[in-house]
């Protein structure tokens, strides 16, 4: 029979390892992210365009690229949706810039995961190596990851 403690360690190496590995797949994509970002940024303007419609709640945008014509790529990268009142007509003039916004903000939001999750498999880890949560190092994993859910 397995006593309390050694329960607690394997359940902390669990989630721990579960937690690594959504981790490292959010890493991976926020990489592809970034990259696909800088292609987009040296893709012409002309592949871009904006559809603006007026709502009772402010102008509802959708930036679309149209440089892939198929994929699962073309299908990721294809539009982006603005809700209403964040753009304005003026958004109609700079498509690219408003998609690249768009695109890179949603890297930012994803790096931001991406920390929240190091920051929580590093507390399980430490849990399982000091068998306690009240450490110095769980202390400042869990400011950063405040920090991170600014983001």
């Amino acid at each position: 029979m397995k006593d309390e403690k050694t329960i607690m360690k394997e359940r902390c190496d669990m989630l721990r390892s579960v937690f690594s590995a959504v981790f490292w797949v959010i890493a991976a994509f926020e990489i592809l992210l970034l990259i696909s970002g800088l292609w987009l940024a040296f893709q012409p303007v002309s592949e871009f365009s904006v559809s603006l419609a007026d709502t009772p709640a402010g102008m509802l945008a959708i930036v679309r690229f149209s440089g892939l014509k198929e994929g699962l790529l073309a299908e990721f990268l294809s539009e982006m949706t603005f809700d209403p009142g964040v753009l304005n007509e003026a958004a109609g003039q700079a498509s690219k810039y408003v998609y690249l916004v768009k695109h890179f903000s949603n890297a930012a939001v994803g790096m931001g995961v991406a920390v929240f999750l190091w920051y929580l498999k590093e507390i399980f880890r430490n849990i399982k190596r000091f068998e306690t949560p009240f450490i110095k190092e769980n202390s400042r994993a869990l400011f950063r990851m405040g920090v991170a859910a600014g983001i």
